[in-house]
């Protein structure tokens, strides 16, 4: 077992080829996801589920709210509405920010950067858990991504499209060059899965409602993170083995 793991990964390093094909692909089977992510030798960096967020219930509404909540929302920044509800501490994972779109160059961006708004559970029909996204249903929200090394996103999408609608994924690499631009189909209230795995680091994911206006939101929760370690540490995970295999004989 411990030779077959110093194969995979001296393969893993010193691999001089690679099959061209598209740089980046959206997957909305979470299985399927998964073993791509394994395929492609990622680890898991961190999941953001925006459960630190807490809103107050308006009277009438379905569900907690707060917002909107300045651009960006990210790790370590207090980031509250006018009434002092929102994320106390920020985020809770580093690498990643979360904005309606600032860039306003996206497609179906009416109102961009208008900030972003959290929504507690029961908001939507179904929904189970704080999500965040956009304010406005003409604007689109997006993932930015600070640490350079990703190179697979999963989430869940929601939109308050009944009973179901389609959302466009766009994907960016870290020079802001568009890589992806895709729909995922049949998202809903309560939450559809959606993953992007790259051959390059992603920069940014924007999630925008295609729809006629106001179009149905775009609403995110449970952002998982991803990289392909290094070549310098699958290279210590190696020679780890080759000890432990001198070791055991």
């Amino acid at each position: 077992m411990v030779r077959k793991l110093v194969g995979v990964l001296a393969a893993a390093v010193f691999a001089t080829t690679a099959v061209a094909g598209p740089p980046a692909s959206l997957i909305l089977n979470e299985g399927d996801f998964n073993t791509a992510v394994n395929n492609a030798g990622s680890v898991f960096e961190g999941l953001e589920d925006f459960e630190s967020g807490v809103g107050t219930q308006p009277p009438g509404a379905p569900g907690p709210i707060a917002g909107p909540l300045a651009d960006p929302l990210q790790p370590g920044v207090a980031n509250l509405d006018a009434t002092g509800f929102g994320f106390a501490n920020g985020l809770s994972i580093p690498g990643l920010q979360v904005s309606s779109n600032v860039f306003g160059a996206d497609p179906f961006d009416a109102a961009p950067g208008q900030g972003l708004i959290l929504l507690g559970p029961n908001f939507l029909p179904g929904q189970t858990s704080n999500i965040v996204g956009a304010v406005a249903f003409a604007d689109s929200t997006d993932l930015i991504f600070t640490n350079g090394d990703n190179t697979a996103v999963s989430l869940d999408i929601f939109t308050n499209t009944t009973p179901t609608g389609n959302v466009q994924v766009t994907v960016f690499d870290v020079d802001g060059n568009q890589i992806l631009q895709d729909v995922a189909s049949g998202v809903s209230t309560t939450g559809s899965f959606a993953g992007v795995v790259s051959d390059v680091a992603i920069g940014r994911i924007n999630i925008a409602d295609p729809a006629a206006p106001p179009g149905g939101g775009e609403l995110v929760d449970n952002v998982a993170l991803y990289a392909v370690p290094e070549p310098a540490t699958l290279c210590l995970l190696a020679m780890g083995g080759m000890v432990l295999v001198r070791r055991r004989r």
